[in-house]
């Protein structure tokens, strides 16, 4: 054996960033794979989802999704900031640098606040700047919460308060993904102030009917309700099924699975749930049709 390749003991990876895999979770691994469609695993889905809520200090719904650390810079910026916007981030290191570039990639307008690296996000430079803002250009604040490659953090309960000291309507976007469950977040507990506004808007497929299912408590048979201005819903036999509906009449339902009814003014829409996303086409054809 060529002993420049021998490995005596055990690996043990020791890199800034990722850490290494408790036995525990090991022999869990080791385990049969379950039925992504069965009953075993939309209870540890649902476990995964609760636990969290815990983690990100919050009791509004997390959403998750698979993709690296890159994976959630672009999807960060892609979903809420527009091509040929501005953001203001912070150069506290290779990955904040990292971002810009993939920022810069997308067309969005980057400003850089240069620092040595040394440390993490100064508050009061980004209260200067954002009071210095005074048109409202930039669309977004860009922080690493703790850059891997230096070891420095930063405050970002404190960068929230320079934030609204700055009474400025930039987004927050905050890198968590060496830090998050480690270090205090501090930005998703309840705020003492709120405001809410009327607005109109277009279809947005976040509204969908199966993402109102999971904010909705179900009953017994997974039947998830939303009742409006006097609606009832009898469901009998039925199961996994969503119903929406408005003004005084009743939906009734018989052994049934797997459907969403969405009754609304004089129409009534019935579609199998995993199609719900494809919604939008009907909504289309009805606005075509002069029948919306």
């Amino acid at each position: 054996m060529n002993s420049s390749t021998y490995q005596a003991g055990r690996h043990f990876l020791q890199i800034p960033g990722p850490t290494n895999v408790p036995d525990r979770i090991l022999r869990a691994m080791d385990h049969p794979t379950i039925d992504h469609r069965g009953p075993a695993f939309a209870e540890l889905g649902r476990k995964c989802l609760d636990g969290m809520k815990t983690v990100f200090k919050t009791d509004t719904a997390v959403i998750i999704y698979p993709a690296s650390g890159t994976g959630a810079w672009e999807a960060a910026l892609a979903n809420l900031v527009n091509e040929g916007e501005r953001v203001l981030m912070v150069e506290t290191g290779h990955f904040a640098t990292l971002w810009k570039k993939m920022a810069d990639k997308l067309g969005i307008e980057t400003e850089f606040l240069e620092t040595d690296w040394r440390r993490g996000v100064d508050p009061q430079a980004i209260e200067d700047r954002l009071r210095a803002d005074s048109r409202g250009d930039i669309r977004a604040v860009c922080v690493v919460h703790n850059e891997t490659s230096t070891g420095s953090t930063s405050r970002i309960g404190e960068v929230r308060q320079a934030m609204d000291a700055a009474g400025h309507g930039a987004l927050l976007l905050v890198d968590t993904i060496s830090s998050l469950a480690s270090i205090d977040f501090a930005v998703l507990e309840k705020a003492d102030k709120l405001a809410a506004v009327e607005c109109t808007a277009d279809w947005d497929d976040v509204g969908s009917f199966p993402a109102l299912a999971r904010i909705l408590d179900g009953d017994d048979s997974d039947n998830h309700r939303s009742l409006h201005d006097g609606a009832a819903a009898a469901l009998l036999e039925s199961r996994d099924n969503v119903v929406y509906a408005e003004g005084a009449r009743t939906v009734a339902l018989f052994g049934v699975e797997g459907l969403v009814v969405a009754a609304v003014g004089d129409a009534v829409l019935v579609c199998p749930k995993e199609r719900a996303d494809e919604l939008k086409k009907v909504v289309e054809h009805l606005k075509e049709t002069g029948r919306e």
